[in-house]
This record gives C-alpha cells, sequence and structure tokens, in this order.
C-alpha cells in the first residue's frame, strides 16, 4: 500500500512540474505577444505623420528579441522599410520607378 501511495504522489510530482513548465511557456510566449503588440503600436503611432497607413507588416525571420523589422505601405501608395531597435525607430521610403 505505501508502494502503491508513492507512486501516486511522484506521478503527481511529475504532472506538477510539467504543468509548471507548460504554464511558463504559456506565460512567456504572452508577454512576447504583449511585447509585440506594444511595438506595433509604437510604429503605427510613429508613422501616422505621414498619412493613412494600409498595412504594416513585421518581417519574423529577420527580426530577434532586440530588433524588429518590417515595412509599411499607405493608402497613397508610398512604402516604407523600418528597424524598430530600443525603442527608435529608423526608416527608409522605397523608391518606385
Amino acid at each position: 500500500m505505501r508502494n502503491k501511495k508513492r507512486s501516486l504522489l511522484s506521478r503527481f510530482g511529475l504532472v506538477g512540474v510539467g504543468g509548471i513548465i507548460v504554464l511558463g511557456t504559456i506565460l512567456k510566449k504572452q508577454r512576447e505577444e504583449k511585447r509585440q503588440e506594444q511595438i506595433k503600436k509604437a510604429i503605427r503611432d510613429y508613422f501616422s505623420q505621414f498619412g493613412s497607413i494600409s498595412v504594416l507588416y513585421m518581417n519574423a525571420y529577420e527580426s530577434d528579441k532586440e530588433r524588429t523589422t518590417g515595412g509599411l505601405v499607405f493608402e497613397d501608395g508610398r512604402t516604407f522599410q523600418f528597424v524598430y531597435q530600443d525603442g527608435e525607430i529608423s526608416y527608409e521610403e522605397e523608391k518606385n520607378d
């Protein structure tokens, strides 16, 4: 009987550790999503002075934790590429030849 109790307790312990790991992963993902939303808001706020934005996109394959890259397309057809890093936005307008 004691061995069954120990076995049962160890199984619950493993489930508890697994649950903590899953919870940690979920919380980490939520923090990253919130950070991305804040970055998008900052970029939209900054570029709204140039006109009405049609499309804002982020380059996930080029971005990392310190730096976010992407681009914007305005309703008048102008396009910009940007880099967001440490709260600073640098950008370049693409020339349509």
